[in-house]
């Protein structure tokens, strides 16, 4: 049975669809975890900052409270927010 040229080339644009789509998902599915990967460095980085941020509001509320109360009423503040420093370092390593 002879085929035609229509049905030829049908059957080879199937073939190349067949073939394609498979591609093009897997280039898709890349670019997803490209994606994905930079979306977490950001995470990561505002999660940084934002330790960081706190850490800094800490330390300066620390000084401030020595300065006004004296060294010996802020060393029990000063022991619950490195706890809390530490604390907030140990979240971040989870995530």
């Amino acid at each position: 049975m002879k085929r035609t040229k229509l049905e030829k080339g049908l059957a080879v644009l199937a073939l190349g669809l067949v073939f394609a789509i498979p591609a093009v998902h897997a280039e898709d599915s890349k670019l997803e975890k490209k994606a994905d990967k930079a979306g977490d460095a950001i995470s990561e980085t505002a999660h940084d900052a934002k330790r960081g941020t706190k850490k800094a509001f800490r330390n300066a509320k620390d000084k401030g409270c020595e300065l006004v109360n004296g060294k010996m009423e802020c060393a029990a503040k000063k022991v619950k927010n490195k706890a809390k420093d530490l604390g907030d370092k140990a979240e971040d390593a989870a995530d």
